[in-house]
C-alpha cells in the first residue's frame, strides 16, 4: 500500500492546454440549383402538366372513372327497386309446460383432518 502511495504522490500533474480559439459554428450551406431536383417528366399521357404524379400506376378501369381523367366515364347508378318478400306463415308450436327443478341434495359438511 505504501508503494502505491509513493508512486501516486510522485506523479507529475497533467496540464491540459487551454484552447486558443473558441469553437466555430458553421452556417448551413444554401441549397444549390443542382441539389434541387427538377420535376420528373412522365410519358404515360395521363398527366395534364406532363409531370409525373403517379397516374400511370392506375389500371385502365381505375383511370376510366378517375376524377383526373378529362374523358371520365360517368357511371349512372340505377336505384334498386324493392320487391316485396313473401313471408311463409309462421308455424305455431305448442308451448311446453315448465317442469319444476329437481331439489338439490344437501351439502356434506367439510371435515378438517
Amino acid at each position: 500500500m505504501l508503494t502505491f502511495l509513493k508512486k501516486f504522490l510522485s506523479l507529475k500533474p497533467r496540464v491540459i492546454p487551454e484552447p486558443t480559439a473558441p469553437y466555430k459554428v458553421e452556417a448551413p450551406v444554401p441549397a444549390s440549383a443542382e441539389a434541387v431536383k427538377a420535376p420528373v417528366k412522365c410519358g404515360c399521357g395521363r398527366s395534364s402538366s406532363g409531370e409525373c404524379v403517379g397516374l400511370h400506376a392506375l389500371s385502365a378501369e381505375q383511370w376510366a372513372v378517375s376524377d383526373k381523367n378529362p374523358n371520365k366515364i360517368v357511371v349512372e347508378e340505377k336505384p334498386i327497386e324493392s320487391t316485396p318478400v313473401k313471408k311463409s306463415p309462421a308455424k305455431k308450436t305448442a308451448a311446453k309446460p315448465k317442469t319444476p327443478a329437481k331439489p338439490r341434495a344437501p351439502r356434506k359438511p367439510k371435515t378438517s383432518s
